[in-house]
């Protein structure tokens, strides 16, 4: 199972006595990766605190009602649970994280209500070094409050308003979407690569949209809720040559509603929502895949 720090600036005390943390409607495509099963640390930055480890106890859902404040826009929420859990300085991560190879060496984003995934056994590693380090332990609650099933096409008809709805879309259907990178080539068949996302580079202000890394192969996606242009293709090119520096075999991947640029370095695929069938729709060269979409029904 996978592994993530879920990031909050103040709130590290309420979501273990809730057992929740939750993110805005812009920020669901960082909670996008996450599933039941899943373990999970929380990261505070405003002492420098982390704690965990916890267990992803169901999957995404949507909320309205108060946790954090009395207004609350962290809708978008997950359930933590666990037995162990601790707490420990952030330096605890830093040593997790120091030992990283060079191709998985990339920024740590911590601005509010983000999350960023951990590679391999980085989370076994830092679950250890808590344990090894803790000041206090923590018994994780389980506030009762109302669920509702994720809606991510909202009120969009053919094409997606935010970048991150879709791109949150094409992730919670992560196994169609493998199958599909499979089918088109751009995966070796049965590969297990280590899904990322809204990954940060050094020196760039812009994040890699989705990341698909092994230990020979980092498969990049530039994703565009509009048209892919070759500003687009420049972008994810960019993107590329950074994991070709590491010396890793590159795959490119667009994404957008429809496609204004050739490149033969570049896979680009146009998408459209399907509301007939509940899906997002994706075509390139002829080729047309269903992925499962959200629609809170």
């Amino acid at each position: 199972m996978a592994s993530h720090v879920f990031v909050t600036a103040k709130y590290l005390d309420r979501c273990v006595e809730t057992g929740l943390f939750g993110v805005t409607v812009q920020q669901v495509n960082y909670l996008a990766t996450v599933s039941p099963g899943d373990t999970a640390f929380l990261l505070e930055t405003g002492t420098g605190r982390i704690v965990g480890p916890f267990s992803i106890d169901a999957p995404l859902f949507f909320s309205q009602t108060p946790v954090w404040e009395r207004s609350d826009k962290f809708t978008y929420r997950l359930r933590l649970a666990g037995s162990e859990i601790w707490q420990a300085d952030v330096s605890a991560l830093w040593n997790v994280l120091l030992r990283r190879r060079v191709s998985e060496f990339f920024s740590f984003t911590t601005f509010q209500r983000s999350s960023v995934g951990l590679i391999g056994d980085e989370g076994k590693a830092l679950a250890e070094a808590l344990k090894r380090t803790a000041t206090r332990s923590f018994n994780p609650g389980a506030l009762s409050i109302d669920e509702q099933p994720v809606d991510l096409l909202q009120k969009d008809a053919s094409i997606f308003t935010s970048e991150a709805r879709l791109e949150a879309s094409l992730l919670l259907a992560k196994v169609e979407l493998l199958a599909l990178l499979e089918d088109e080539g751009h995966l070796p068949q049965n590969a297990s690569p280590e899904v990322l996302n809204q990954v940060t580079l050094p020196g760039l202000n812009y994040n890699v949209d989705i990341l698909l890394l092994s230990e020979n192969l980092a498969l990049v996606v530039e994703l565009k809720k509009d048209q892919l242009d070759e500003n687009a293709g420049f972008q994810l090119k960019r993107y590329g040559r950074y994991w070709d520096a590491c010396g890793l075999a590159v795959k490119l991947v667009a994404i957008g509603s429809s496609v204004a640029f050739t490149d033969p370095s570049i896979a680009a695929y146009s998408y459209a929502i399907d509301r007939s069938r509940k899906s997002l729709r994706l075509e390139r060269r002829g080729k047309r895949w269903h992925l499962p979409a959200r629609t809170g029904g």
